[in-house]
């Protein structure tokens, strides 16, 4: 083979080693279902797009932005009864927008978001979870939906702090994180406290898959348990509209409620994985503990 040959092939080589994928694309699905429930918190899906805003650029922070669709469902744990005096919580759909700004380097991270949208009929989660029901999963269970909590629009603003420290056990490593965050809107009102530890291959905080961060390809694999309190002062998907709901079935939400999840992470070239299982104490008077599972699938592009 020619030199001139070999050596422009080492040089594409390298170019598409180097280069910094600034995008990234991430589907989200939460279900309860997939641990043989149906209740509560039973269906999210998150559909979003994230771009790294310093590409190339050598700077402390590092920033991204992030827009992301939803749509979550909540059920009472009898999906069968049509009387709200046999349910133990409201039916109610939340269909949303979410823009966020996130701000991080080695030890710190910001994240600041705004959420805006619907709940009631307006968030099509009865028509979605009904067709699904009767006509992809139709020997399942068909919700009824019944004096579910009504229309409403939604703002919301989350803060989101964390703090981390690696450990410095190569070859495993370690991180702990200490993550306070808090929520201010017509939908939420809390402030939450929690503390993680990841455990595995993992990169600094402004290049780890477990922060969603952009620029770096190096394989992850690891995993976290985390524990949390929050604090609640509102819950617009248990008691309605901070401002005002005429809603015919509400509950009043605790105001302590305490969550655990035990993450597992992976990360080869441009696609990142993340299958977490989440556990949290009841919401309300009436229901119990719940678990849930997260599957998430990101590709950087």
């Amino acid at each position: 083979m020619h030199p001139l040959s070999t050596l422009s092939q080492d040089e594409n080589f390298k170019k598409n080693t180097n280069r910094i994928y600034d995008h990234q694309f991430e589907l989200r699905h939460d279900n309860d279902f997939l641990l043989f429930t149906d209740r509560y918190y039973t269906t999210g899906t998150f559909i979003g797009l994230r771009k790294l805003l310093d590409k190339g650029k050598d700077t402390t922070n590092t920033r991204h932005y992030s827009a992301f669709v939803l749509q979550q469902f909540y059920t009472p744990s009898d999906i069968l009864a049509n009387r709200i005096e046999f349910f133990d919580r409201p039916y109610v759909g939340f269909f949303g927008i979410s823009n966020a700004l996130t701000v991080s380097n080695t030890k710190r991270l910001w994240d600041y978001k705004v959420l805006f949208g619907f709940t009631g009929p307006f968030s099509g989660a009865e028509a979605v979870q009904s067709f699904f029901h009767e006509n992809i999963a139709e020997d399942s269970r068909v919700s009824a939906w019944e004096d579910q909590i009504k229309n409403g629009f939604h703002a919301n603003f989350y803060l989101n702090y964390v703090r981390e420290w690696d450990m410095d056990t190569r070859p495993f490593q370690v991180f702990l994180s200490l993550n306070p965050s808090g929520a201010l809107g017509t939908k939420d009102i809390f402030l939450q406290q929690d503390i993680a530890v990841y455990l595995g291959k993992r990169q600094p905080m402004n290049q780890s898959s477990a922060y969603q961060q952009l620029g770096n390809l190096e394989t992850e694999l690891f995993f976290a348990v985390r524990a949390g309190y929050r604090f609640i002062m509102q819950d617009a998907l248990l008691e309605g509209n901070v401002l005002k709901d005429n809603s015919v079935f509400l509950v009043e939400p605790y105001q302590n409620m305490f969550l655990y999840n035990f993450e597992m992470y992976y990360r080869k070239n441009r696609g990142s994985y993340k299958v977490s299982y989440n556990f949290s104490t009841p919401t309300t008077r009436t229901v119990k503990p719940h678990l849930y599972m997260l599957v998430s699938y990101s590709k950087a592009f």
